[in-house]
C-alpha cells in the first residue's frame, strides 16, 4: 500500500514502511537535452488545462535561457486508480487550492484534460511516442523507458531530480507533523534542501494476530 492507515483503537495491525518511491514528472521534448523545471503551481495548471503551451510564459520563467518550442502540450494521465495518482494529485494540492477544490487527491482522478493509459508502463509508452506529451510515473519507469525526469521545486525553494539520494534525503527529513509513533506517514513537505519533493512510502501492514505461522512470523520480525 502506498498510504498509512489511520490509528486503529484495537492496535491489531503493524505498519512497516519499507520502499521510498520517487513519482517522477516526465515529458517528451527531445530538443530539450537538461531536465526541465517545475514548481507545484506549475505542474497544477498544466495537468488541470490551464496551461496549454510549452512556451508559456509561466514554464518559460522557471527555465531561464532553456529555447521552449511553440508546441501544444498532451497530458497523459492513469487511467486506473494507482498510488502513483494519490501521491502527484497530494503534491498538486499541497501547491494549489484551485486543485484542491478539484480535481482534489486520491488514487483516482477526473483529469480535466489529457489522454488516459492504464499503469505507469502504459503512462511511459503513451510519452514515449507522443511529441509535447507530459506525465507523471513511478521514477524506475522514467528509467527503464529513458524518459527525461524534471527537476521539482521543493519546499526548501530548491529544484530536484529523483534520485536515490534526494529520495533518501526526503525519507530523512520529513515534518515532525507528518510523523506517528516516531514513523513518518507522509514524505510530502519534506524540510531538506536535497529532498525531491514527490516522494513517498509503501507500506506493508500486517494483522498482529496473523504472525501464527512461521513464514508470517519471520515477515512481522523483519
Amino acid at each position: 500500500d502506498s498510504a498509512a492507515l489511520a490509528d486503529r483503537a484495537s492496535n491489531d495491525i503493524v505498519q512497516v514502511p519499507l520502499v521510498v518511491g520517487g513519482v517522477a514528472v516526465t515529458y517528451n521534448l527531445p530538443a530539450i537535452t537538461t531536465p526541465l523545471q517545475f514548481d507545484g503551481v506549475v505542474l497544477a495548471d498544466i495537468f488541470a488545462g490551464r496551461i496549454t503551451r510549452w512556451s508559456d510564459p509561466r514554464i518559460a520563467r522557471l527555465n531561464p535561457g532553456v529555447l521552449l518550442p511553440v508546441l501544444p502540450i498532451k497530458v497523459v494521465h492513469r487511467a486506473d486508480p494507482s498510488g502513483t495518482t494519490r501521491v502527484f494529485s497530494r503534491f498538486l494540492a499541497a501547491a494549489s487550492p484551485t486543485w484542491t477544490a478539484g480535481p482534489g487527491t486520491g488514487p483516482e482522478q477526473s483529469f480535466p484534460v489529457g489522454t488516459a493509459q492504464p499503469g505507469n508502463e502504459g503512462v511511459a509508452v503513451e510519452v514515449k511516442v507522443s511529441l509535447g506529451a507530459i506525465s507523471y510515473v513511478e521514477q524506475s519507469y522514467a528509467t527503464l523507458n529513458r524518459l527525461p525526469a524534471a527537476a521539482i521545486q521543493n519546499a526548501a525553494g530548491a529544484f530536484v531530480v529523483a534520485t536515490p539520494t534526494s529520495l533518501a534525503a526526503a525519507a530523512g527529513s520529513s515534518t515532525p507533523a507528518a510523523r506517528r509513533n516516531g514513523l513518518p506517514t507522509t514524505l510530502l513537505g519534506a524540510t531538506d534542501s536535497l529532498a525531491y519533493p514527490i516522494a513517498e512510502l509503501s507500506w506493508v501492514i500486517l494483522r498482529r494476530d496473523a504472525a501464527s505461522t512461521d513464514k508470517l512470523r519471520t515477515l512481522a520480525a523483519f
